[in-house]
């Protein structure tokens, strides 16, 4: 049986929607450093979902080329307006020029799931009730969504247990007299310090044949669903390595000026209380959040 953390993002996953004067990354987890902590917690086949990027997984191979146990993946933003909803779809073990045909469909979710079809790519439908719609609109958009993912991610450990088991249970008794769907499971971390924490396993000792194996069904998931100290710990270690990468390590930053850094790292000192605070509530509220939808969510199968 092999173990995979199919859910983990690197500092290639782009630049975060806050502060953005001082051009925070969205992680600060280099590739290298990402893939050797994955095998240190256990697991025996490592990728990077990066944010409809695959350049994490392309340094690493130049890093470190043929390593047999490493496979190109990366998560894919679709927005499907209609219902105010953004799908994430996790793609693995693909081609670089996958990339490419992927990024000029990103518009249009019915395409994309299509030529993903066509090209035999195994995909997921992530974190599926994470800000999804409530209501006849999440219905809706259930009916259309939940016939095309042979895959869904059942754990994710930035959503608490409810939530997550809450659309585990529902697919499970909606599927008219088919099989549920194959679960993945992945931390979403954004950090270093929850990867490998939250698995899939599945037999199948390089990754042509574990995602077969998922494929048949073979899978299991494992590990911790979200809490509110993750989140809370995953936000405040992007801060410390922002810090930490202008200050001394300088892999991520290092086309900037000795000017910019100590302008940036002044402003970034000015926000820490802000920042500090504004994490703890956004923790908090998140979760206030999911415990008041779950409700609401769960009636989506009624």
């Amino acid at each position: 049986m092999a173990r995979c953390d199919l859910h983990v993002h690197s500092c290639f996953s782009g630049k975060t929607n806050h502060v953005t004067a001082l051009e925070p990354m969205d992680s600060y987890s280099t590739p290298g450093r990402l893939y050797d902590m994955a095998k240190r917690r256990g697991m025996d086949l490592v990728t990077i979902t990066d944010h409809d990027s695959i350049e994490g997984c392309l340094a690493l191979r130049r890093e470190r080329p043929g390593l047999p146990d490493f496979f190109i993946s990366e998560e894919v933003s679709v927005p499907i307006r209609e219902f105010g909803y953004k799908l994430h779809v996790g793609v693995y073990h693909m081609a670089p020029d996958d990339h490419e045909e992927i990024r000029r469909r990103r518009d249009d979710w019915r395409g994309l799931l299509d030529w993903l079809d066509g090209r035999g790519l195994f995909y997921a439908w992530n974190h599926p009730f994470y800000h999804f719609p409530p209501g006849d609109g999440g219905r809706r958009l259930l009916d259309q969504l939940l016939p095309r993912f042979r895959n869904c991610e059942g754990i994710n450990s930035c959503l608490p247990p409810g939530l997550n088991l809450a659309f585990m249970e529902g697919a499970a008794g909606r599927v008219n007299g088919e099989r549920p769907p194959n679960w993945t499971a992945g931390s979403d971390s954004h950090s270093l310090w929850r990867v490998g924490h939250t698995w899939t396993e599945a037999p199948g000792g390089d990754p042509a044949a574990f995602l077969q194996a998922l494929r048949r069904g073979e899978g299991t998931i494992q590990g911790n669903n979200g809490s509110f100290l993750g989140v809370f710990v995953d936000a405040m270690s992007v801060y410390i390595g922002y810090s930490r990468d202008v200050v001394w390590r300088n892999e991520i930053h290092r086309d900037w000026s000795v000017w910019k850094k100590l302008r940036n790292m002044v402003g970034w000192a000015f926000w820490l209380p802000v920042f500090t605070t504004g994490s703890l509530a956004y923790a908090w509220l998140q979760y206030r959040r999911f415990v008041r939808d779950l409700p609401s969510y769960r009636a989506l199968w009624a």
